[in-house]
C-alpha cells in the first residue's frame, strides 16, 4: 500500500497516488534556488513508544520538536514522534535506514504494528531502522486530520451523485475541515516538502547519525528527492520505490496512467491460456459493464454481507472503477480483477457486494491525514498545472473519467478553499544528484507509472532502475525480488544490485 487510494476521494496518490491547487506557474525561466533552512533548529526528547513494540524487538522512541516555519524560528512548534528500531546485529552498521511514508499524509507511528514486519524487519539484520510521522500527519502535533472527508467518502457509497453534487459535497467537506483546523489553532499550510526535508535533517543531527539511507515509497520518494536536493551531505544512498517526481503533472497524467494499467490487464489476460479460456473477450465485457453502470446504477441490498438489516449501496461506474484502481496497487489483488469484471458484467453481484459491505462496515480510523495531503498538493502540484489541461485529458478517456471525481478539475475548487501559498518554482524542477540511488517500479502501478521512475533514474548520475512485472504500487513490500534488490543495493550502493530473481517474474497469476 503506502500510496493512498480511496475510490471516492481520488483526491489521491500518491496515492497512491494525489494533489490539488489553484493557479498557473512553471519553471520555464530556470531553476529557483532551493530554500535554505538552517539545520539544527530541532530538539529531541526520548520517551515511551505510543504503540505495541513487536515481540523480541528493541525500539527507542522520542519526539522531535521543530519550528512550524524555519523562516521564523519563533513560530509555533511542531512535535513529530519518532521510533528507532535497533538492529539485531551485535555490531550494526553506522548508517541506519529512515523510512519516508507515502500519501502525502500517511500515518506511520501508530501503524507500526502493521508496517514493521514488511518494512523494517527485513533490514534489521545489519542496520537500525527509523520511523517517524511527517509534519501534519498521524500522531504529529498538530495533525491535519479531516474526518469530514471520510464522512463524505462514506456518503458516496450509498448515494448516486451527479458530478455537480459530488463537487459541491467534496468542496464542502474540505471547507469544513479547514474551518475546524483553523478554529483549533492549526495552520493549514504548515506541511511542505521542503520543511519536511529539514525535519529529516534535524532528526539526523539530533540522533547523531553521520549519514543514513533514505527509503521512500510513493510520496515518500518525492520527499527523498527533496532531501537529496537540499541536504545531500547526510545521505549515503536512496531507495525510491514507486516514484512520484516533483516535475510531473499528476492530475493531467492520471487518466492516461489508469488507461495504461487497464490495457496491460487485458493484454496479459489474453496471453494467459487460463485467463483467456475463463474470461474470453474480457475487454469487451469491461466496456459494456462500465457503460451499463453509467447509464443504470444498481442499488443492491447487502444486508446479509454487511450483517446490517436494510443496508444497501449504489453500484456506479465510478465506484466500480475505483475498486479496479485500488486493486492495481496490490500484486495480490491483480489476479482477481478478471473474475470481478466478468462476474459483475454477467449480473453476478456477490463479489461486488462483499467489497461494498467491507467498505461500509469498516470503522477503523483513517490512516491518512487528508489535510496534510491537501497542504502538500495544493502548494506543490496544482499550481504548476491547469484546470483546462486536466479537463482536456479527462475528455480523452470518457469511459474512465468518472473515477477521477475529486482528483480532476475538482482539485482546483478544493484548493481555492484550502488556500495555501503556492510553492517556489524549484518544487516543480527535476532533481539532479550523484547520490547512489535504486529506483523501483511495478509495471501495473496506476498512480506512479514506470515512466516516472525511468525519467528520475535518467536524471540521477549514479542510479539503477528496475521495473518488476506483475507488480503494482510498492515494489519491495509486494514482491520478494524487490526486497532482494534493495538488500543487494544497500550492501554496495555503487554496484548494480542485479539479481536473477527478476527473470522469474511475469504477469499476475489470474484466478
Amino acid at each position: 500500500m503506502r500510496g493512498f487510494f480511496r475510490p471516492a476521494l481520488l483526491a489521491v496518490l500518491l496515492l497512491a497516488a494525489l494533489s490539488f491547487a489553484c493557479g498557473g506557474g512553471s519553471s520555464a525561466d530556470g531553476p529557483t534556488p532551493a530554500p535554505s533552512f538552517t539545520p539544527g533548529a530541532g530538539t529531541y526528547e526520548k520517551g515511551d513508544c505510543p504503540f505495541a513494540v513487536p515481540l523480541g524487538e528493541h525500539a527507542e522512541c522520542g519526539k522531535l520538536t521543530v519550528p512550524e516555519h524555519r523562516s521564523d524560528l519563533n513560530s509555533p512548534k511542531i512535535v513529530l514522534p519518532v521510533a528507532v528500531f535497533k538492529s539485531h546485529s551485535k555490531e550494526p552498521l553506522a548508517d541506519p535506514i529512515i523510512y519516508l511514508e507515502g500519501g502525502p499524509g500517511g500515518h506511520t507511528i501508530e501503524d507500526i504494528p502493521n508496517l514493521f514486519h514488511y518494512l523494517a524487519e527485513p533490514f534489521l539484520d545489519q542496520r537500525d531502522f527509523v520511523f517517524f510521522d511527517q509534519r501534519g500527519a498521524g500522531l504529529a502535533e498538530p495533525a491535519l486530520d479531516c474526518p469530514q472527508m471520510g464522512t463524505f467518502d462514506h456518503t458516496t457509497l450509498i448515494t448516486d451523485m451527479t458530478d455537480a453534487e459530488y463537487t459541491a459535497g467534496f468542496v464542502a467537506a474540505v471547507q469544513a475541515c479547514r474551518d475546524a483546523l483553523v478554529a483549533a489553532g492549526a495552520d493549514p499550510g504548515l506541511a511542505t516538502s521542503s520543511e519536511s526535508g529539514s525535519d529529516v535533517e534535524d532528526l539526523r543531527l539530533v540522533l547523531g547519525v553521520q549519514q543514513w539511507n533514505l527509503y521512500g515509497i510513493s510520496y515518500g520518494t518525492r520527499l527523498a528527492l527533496t532531501i537529496m536536493r537540499d541536504y545531500p551531505a547526510g545521505v549515503r544512498s536512496v531507495i525510491l520505490d514507486s516514484t512520484y517526481p516533483p516535475d510531473v503533472d499528476l492530475f493531467s497524467e492520471a487518466p492516461d496512467d489508469l488507461d495504461r494499467s487497464l490495457d496491460k490487464l487485458f493484454a496479459d489476460c489474453a496471453v494467459d491460456s487460463h485467463c483467456l479460456n475463463s474470461y474470453p473477450g474480457l475487454e469487451g465485457k469491461f466496456t459494456s459493464l462500465i457503460g451499463d453502470l453509467a447509464a443504470n446504477p444498481r442499488t443492491l441490498d447487502i444486508s446479509k454481507e454487511a450483517k446490517t438489516p436494510g443496508a444497501t449501496f449504489v453500484l456506479t461506474d465510478d465506484l466500480f472503477l475505483g475498486w479496479l484502481y485500488g486493486a492495481f496497487y496490490s500484486a495480490s489483488a491483480l489476479g482477481q480483477l478478471p473474475q470481478l469484471i466478468w462476474e459483475t458484467a454477467n449480473g453476478d453481484y456477490d463479489y461486488a457486494k462483499s467489497i461494498a459491505a467491507g467498505q461500509l462496515t469498516d470503522d477503523t480510523p483513517s490512516d491518512v491525514s487528508w489535510g496534510m495531503y491537501l497542504s502538500i498538493e495544493c502548494a506543490e502540484e496544482a499550481p504548476f498545472g491547469s484546470r483546462d489541461r486536466v479537463a482536456l485529458e479527462l475528455n480523452r478517456f470518457p469511459q474512465i473519467k468518472s473515477v477521477f471525481r475529486g482528483m480532476g478539475t475538482d482539485t482546483y475548487d478544493a484548493c481555492a478553499v484550502w488556500n495555501v501559498p503556492p510553492a517556489s518554482a524549484v518544487e516543480n524542477n527535476v532533481v539532479e544528484s550523484d547520490i547512489p540511488t535504486l529506483v523501483l517500479s511495478g509495471d501495473y502501478d496506476p498512480i506512479t507509472p514506470p515512466g516516472w521512475g525511468r525519467a528520475v533514474a535518467n536524471s540521477l548520475e549514479n542510479s539503477f532502475y528496475y521495473e518488476l512485472p506483475g507488480v503494482g504500487h510498492g515494489v519491495i513490500i509486494s514482491e520478494p525480488c524487490g526486497e532482494v534488490l534493495a538488500h543487494n543495493f544497500l550492501t554496495d550502493p555503487k554496484t548494480d544490485p542485479m539479481s536473477s530473481c527478476i527473470y522469474t517474474l511475469s504477469h499476475p497469476v489470474f484466478y
